[in-house]
């Protein structure tokens, strides 16, 4: 990235441009990103403390803070680990729990910025095939290429998705950012991941019977799972229930709370807890 962007309120800078002495004056750097240069955070972190959000199982050894929701549960610097520390956008942050229908009215189908293996299109199909009634969502990112199933409502590059997934009854997602979404929206979800680091999150989500996975060129798999979920009630029921407490919307607001304590100084040598540091 070589410009800029706001979100929510924040500004995010690209790493390359940062300037260290604004760095210092603000106390800390959260770095996010796929291409972060490790020789460029270890300079920053040689000068500032660092915090770096991470979902690849392998922070920086230098970092303060590594923030990764798809690890085991950990409030021990400097992993913050565990679906407790999944950072969501405030839409999801206060949000009431949801009664599960008797029947699936609706389907979102949510496939990340692009559509990686057509997953968007085997999740239609199969739907189709075993909730024919059911009407479908499919949302479309920012790169996605090509034209949409035929017969299927879209929603082009939402600025968020927590008004259709507060409608859906069933959602079929990549295991990104969206199936952290999915989950704290009380939303039985499938989960259907396309790179490694979604399985790693994927993985963490159905071990503690938050998600169902399924493999992405498992059609068959898929189908069988969207069928056995839509004729069992009390099934989708109890995994809207999990996962609204495997994921709870207070990530952002415990990583804030561990900020404030690396920015203070509060934070105890590397492989001691601190006090109340439990979320």
């Amino acid at each position: 990235m070589t410009t800029g962007f706001e979100r929510d309120g924040l500004r995010w800078e690209p790493l390359a441009s940062l300037d260290t002495t604004v760095a210092v004056d603000a106390g800390a750097v959260l770095a996010d990103g796929y291409t972060l240069g490790t020789d460029r955070l270890e300079e920053i972190a040689a000068t500032v403390p660092l915090a770096v959000m991470d979902d690849s199982g392998s922070p920086p050894s230098f970092c303060s803070l590594a923030i990764d929701a798809a690890a085991e549960d950990a409030d021990l610097p400097p992993l913050l680990g565990g679906p407790s520390y999944a950072c969501l956008r405030p839409d999801f942050w206060d949000l009431e729990r949801r009664l599960t229908r008797d029947e699936i009215v609706t389907i979102l189908v949510a496939t990340g910025g692009g559509d990686v293996g057509r997953v968007a299109e085997a999740a239609v199909t199969a739907a189709r095939e075993v909730l024919p009634r059911a009407t479908i969502c499919v949302v479309r990112g920012p790169y996605a290429t090509g034209s949409a199933p035929a017969g299927v409502g879209t929603l082009e590059v939402p600025v968020s998705l927590a008004c259709e997934l507060k409608r859906a009854d069933l959602a079929v997602v990549t295991g990104g950012q969206t199936v952290l979404e999915a989950t704290c929206s009380g939303v039985p979800t499938i989960a259907i991941p396309v790179t490694e680091n979604q399985r790693r999150t994927t993985r963490r989500l159905a071990r503690l019977g938050a998600v169902k996975p399924v493999e992405a060129r498992d059609v068959s798999a898929l189908a069988e799972t969207i069928a056995s979920l839509g004729r069992d009630h009390c099934a989708r029921r109890a995994l809207a229930e999990r996962a609204r407490d495997v994921v709870d919307g207070n990530g952002a607001r415990r990583v804030a709370d561990w900020l404030k304590r690396l920015i203070d100084g509060e934070l105890p040598p590397r492989g001691q807890a601190a006090p109340g540091a439990t979320a």
